[in-house]
């Protein structure tokens, strides 16, 4: 086989492509010399249009992860490119469209830039089937969505490092226990004192120590203050929480209080979950420009997990809903139409097809071929893949939840039958939930909705049918002939009915606006200038496009006529023109399409309609991911255009700089970068120069960080290696500023005021206050993983406060007067080392003295809790030595110091003696450490004392006795006993039933009712 030149040197051209340094300067050059190279025709045209093309696709694609096999299709490309303007002055469109399709493949991306594309957009479909499949839809029904709780959780797991946790000696932990238990019996069996002396039913009495003692009965009648006052002393010094685990606990605080549940449908909640992910994935050393397109994927998938559930909500519903039969008699329509206009294409088709086989054999050249694309497909415009699967057509039926009775014989397979079988109706409903939503999106495939694959389509069948007339009249001047009079003659009768119109309006009007007739109809009447005799079918197409753009001038300026007297506009000349001519093809082909724009729209707002009224919260949670989605999108996208695949990392500054010295070679490279950030959807028109400043401010931030050595890109596997403080310092705030420039630097062109530039943050205004949070947020997470624990604690209270700050006034916030209350003793508990710290931290964290009295005053609770007291009763036991079993049986007065759950009940409370009981499972029992014996020593080893020894589990049913914290109980314990024998530690089996007395401590109240 021989291979041509040419062929060679556009192979080799395209390798080129792939294996030179990629970045935005170098690409900006060398699309400027490809286009400088089509406009010389001593140049290999090929060649140079597909080096054009390339370059351009790189910075197109934002958002679509297309499959390896993918062809680049000049015509897709140029028209996305259209809507640039700086690179549509740039470009030689006509060279550019006349390129064949070519298999473009992947690897012509550098590493990195493509590295970055599968990171963000790794989880996109890449084919129709995939995409527009319901059986994923159905699938993700069956899983409940991901919650934000469990969001931010998972989040702060990644953001949490390693730390290893400093133990305490057994001995000091031991005797912290011990006395703090101790203290508190005491403390109980005071204010239990205190409580007989102030008896609510002795009036006079407790008037009299009112009187006498104050504070005593402040105490008592507000008890949060009193005890609070009394008993947690020294409050902001002692009472700290778990500083070690806070970036995980923090989250669930804060969604968890009911003063901010408001937050989960707010983008602040999106803004503090991509704090956490890109706090967690520069602790684990991943570059910031790898970190973005994470966050941003994690951030989607949330969305994802949102969009799950507001279907699963409203396929909940009573179908027979007003709004939800709306939805779908709206859907319905839809549908009808969207097989109406393919019809029309079809019909079209059959019709050419019919016109070529009576014409063919007396032509001399071929026919032009019928438009043909991957998009010009039915089974794309609605879903339908190659095995059974639920797709568009069926939609009308999949909200409804149940199929006909028709269908169900159309589709008689068992393959179908299968997959209806194993769907449930509310599956249905979600599914087609879905599917309405993809339809109306704007996004059913490649970023592009119906409406727009079939505008293509049918700009594609107009431009054939000029080709066609074209072939067609090649052969046949007389045809050629008629069909020229007959343009002229249409001419003729547009320029008499453009009078009529104006006579018809004149009373109506003034002659300032009748003056665009005037002028219409002279154009009408001309023959439409000098034009070679020879190029006769370029006369008749010019002729009959003047025709079309006359006629849409027309109505255009009746329109703005018809202002100022509607009733009069059905009656006038030109709209009776329009109604007496015939609609041919492509005419009612536009009307199809724009029929089915509008019903497009009427069923997205019936969507809105039902999502408002059903699922409020939500479609408000839904809403709120957008801002983030967009920022981060955003973010790594610029990071994909600022990448330098010689040094792997961003491009200089200087490099950056030296792009915007010529007007040229600034004007391609900005151009590239607008269209690559142009591309994302839903962030509206940037301002080139506004892109370029953000830019040059990020990579002057980014130079500063310290050059990685080698590959700076980590593996796929979770866990990287954690930074130093300095570096990991350096890293996050570099990465939140970039983040909070691309929320806060002007970028964007207001729609309403094409002059002003406005930001992400201006765009939304949830996000007003995301800047300072996520500032906030990222000092807690540095804080905490450097140890520095008081900075931490006050970086957390300013997030809180503009957490606050999103919902009302943050003076009424129970979770800062908690913080400003409690908020030291996180720092306390990480770096207690002795039993001191350990008896003080336990103290301030149990419940205030007399908390006993709860379970004497309440029908129903639950409590953590510890007794002090004394246990009489029977010992069990055993021990295996060699092939001998040791058993022994004794009664025992032991020390009895059980901790564990408790949960009690009281009986008659609204008698005059209630009593009250309780149930106490018991998980470890400090009185264990202190068990000895005075008989058979030898036998069962030696005492030793041992930690492990206080790990008893059992339960004990108690009488807990009124107006004292005492209590009275009966119960069991089973559990290893440790001795010591010949210098060995051995574990005993032992069980013990009891009778105990003692006093009641709790630590700390779980619920009472």
């Amino acid at each position: 086989m021989q291979v041509t030149r040419p062929s060679i040197l556009l192979f080799l051209l395209i390798m080129s492509i792939a294996a030179s340094a990629q970045n935005l300067l170098e690409d900006g050059r060398n699309l400027l010399k490809a286009l400088d190279s089509l406009r010389d025709p001593s140049e290999n045209q090929d060649a140079a249009a597909w080096k054009a093309l390339s370059i351009l696709s790189l910075y197109d694609r934002a958002g679509q992860n297309l499959s390896p096999n993918t062809q680049l299709e000049p015509e897709d490309l140029l028209e996305n490119v259209q809507a640039n303007p700086l690179l549509r002055g740039l470009l030689p469109t006509d060279s550019l469209r006349s390129a064949r399709p070519l298999a473009f493949e992947a690897k012509s991306q550098q590493d990195n830039r493509k590295r970055i594309e599968t990171l963000m957009y790794g989880g996109a479909p890449v084919s129709p089937a995939q995409y527009l499949s319901v059986e994923q839809s159905l699938k993700d029904s069956r899983m409940p969505p991901l919650q934000n709780q469990e969001a931010l959780r998972a989040a702060a797991g990644n953001a949490q490092a390693r730390q290893p946790v400093s133990a305490l000696r057994a001995e000091a932990l031991a005797e912290g226990l011990f006395q703090f238990v101790l203290e508190r019996a005491q403390q109980e069996v005071a204010v239990s004192f205190i409580e007989n002396l102030l008896n609510k039913n002795e009036n006079e009495k407790a008037l009299q120590i009112g009187s006498l003692f104050p504070n005593v009965f402040e105490r008592y009648s507000n008890p949060k203050v009193s005890y609070s006052q009394s008993f947690l002393e020294g409050l902001r010094e002692a009472f700290f929480l778990d500083l070690k685990n806070l970036g995980r606990s923090l989250p669930e605080l804060l969604f968890k209080d009911k003063y901010f549940s408001g937050l989960q449908d707010n983008p602040v909640f999106y803004s503090v979950l991509a704090t956490y992910d890109l706090f967690g994935q520069s602790n684990h050393g991943r570059p910031l420009w790898e970190s973005a397109p994470l966050v941003h994927s994690s951030l989607f998938d949330r969305r994802q997990a949102a969009d799950r559930n507001r279907n699963i909500t409203l396929a909940k519903l009573n179908p027979d809903t007003d709004e939800y039969r709306r939805v779908q008699a709206d859907a319905q329509a839809y549908i009808e139409q969207l097989g109406l206009v393919v019809d029309t294409i079809l019909d079209m088709r059959f019709a050419f097809e019919r016109r070529i086989s009576r014409l063919q054999q007396d032509r001399a050249n071929d026919p032009p071929i019928f438009p043909s694309s991957t998009l010009y497909d039915y089974r794309l415009l609605i879903g339908r893949e190659e095995a059974p699967s639920l797709h568009l057509g069926l939609l009308p039926e999949l909200l409804q939840g149940e199929l006909e009775n028709n269908t169900l014989r159309n589709y008689n397979t068992l393959e179908w039958y299968d997959l209806f079988s194993k769907t449930s109706s509310q599956e249905m409903r979600i599914a087609g939930l879905e599917l309405a939503r993809r339809t109306v999106d704007g996004s059913w495939y490649n970023g592009l909705s119906h409406v727009g694959i079939l505008r293509r389509w049918q700009a594609d069948l107009a431009a054939y049918k000029v080709e066609f007339d074209v072939w067609e009249m090649s052969g046949n001047t007389l045809e050629f002939s008629q069909r020229f009079a007959d343009t002229e003659s249409k001419m003729g009768h547009l320029a008499e009915v453009i009078g009529q119109t104006h006579e018809y309006w004149v009373d109506v009007c003034g002659p300032a606006d009748l003056r665009p007739l005037v002028q219409l109809r002279t154009i009408a009447e001309n023959h439409g200038g000098f034009i070679p005799p020879l190029d006769s079918l370029l006369r008749l197409q010019k002729r009959e496009e003047e025709l079309r753009s006359l006629e849409k001038r027309v109505a255009d300026v009746e329109q703005r006529l018809a202002k100022k007297k509607p009733d009069a506009f059905p009656g006038s000349p030109f709209q009776q023109y329009l109604r007496n001519m015939p609609a041919g093809p492509l005419d009612a082909l536009t009307a199809g399409i724009d029929s089915l724009e509008a019903m497009a729209i009427t069923l997205k707002a019936s969507l809105n309609q039902l999502d408002s009224i059903h699922a409020l919260k939500e479609h408000r949670a839904l809403k709120s991911t957008e801002p983030m989605l967009e920022a981060t999108e955003l973010l790594s996208n610029l990071f994909y255009v600022l990448q330098d695949s010689a040094s792997q990392e961003l491009i200089r500054p200087d490099t950056f700089e030296t792009m915007l010295y010529e007007p040229r070679l600034r004007t391609a490279c900005l151009g590239l970068m607008q269209q690559r950030l142009g591309r994302i959807r839903g962030v509206g028109e940037f301002s080139p120069e506004a892109l370029a400043g953000l830019a040059q401010l990020m990579l002057n931030d980014f130079s500063a960080l310290p050059r990685a050595a080698g590959n700076p890109f980590m593996a796929d596997e979770p866990d990287g290696v954690q930074q130093s403080d300095s570096a990991l310092f350096q890293s996050v705030s570099v990465g939140l500023r970039a983040l909070n420039r691309v929320l806060e630097f002007p970028i964007f062109i207001d729609p309403k005021n094409p002059q002003k530039l406005m930001s992400l943050k201006e765009k939304h205004e949830g996000l007003q206050y995301v800047p300072e949070i996520t500032g906030h947020c990222m000092d807690l997470l540095y804080y905490l993983e450097a140890g520095q624990h008081r900075p931490a604690v006050s970086a957390m209270v300013r997030m809180i406060t503009l957490l606050g700050k999103q919902l009302s006034s943050p003076e009424d916030m129970p979770l800062l007067r908690f913080l400003a209350t409690y908020g030291d003793f996180i720092a306390g508990l990480v770096d207690a080392r002795n039993k001191e710290e350990i008896q003080y931290l336990m103290r301030t964290l149990a419940d205030d003295p007399g908390s006993s009295r709860t379970k004497r005053t309440h029908a129903l609770s639950a409590s953590f809790n510890t007794y002090l007291g004394v246990s009489f009763g029977a010992d069990r036991w055993a021990h295996n030595r060699a092939d001998t079993a040791l058993r022994s049986e004794y009664w025992a007065l032991a020390p009895s110091i059980p901790i564990g759950f408790t949960f009690s009940w009281l009986f008659g409370k609204n008698k005059k003696k209630p009593q009250s009981f309780g149930l106490h499972l018991i998980g470890v029992d400090l009185g264990g450490m202190l068990t000895y014996r005075l008989e058979e020593e030898d036998e069962f080893g030696a005492y030793k004392f041992s930690l492990k020894n206080i790990i008893k589990p059992g339960a004990q049913l108690q009488w807990n006795i009124q107006k004292t914290p005492c209590y009275v109980a009966l119960g069991w314990q089973t559990g290893a006993q440790i001795r010591e024998e010949n210098g060995e530690e051995i574990a005993l089996r032992s069980r013990r039933f009891f009778l105990s007395v003692g006093l009641d401590a709790p630590i700390r109240t779980l619920f009472a009712k």
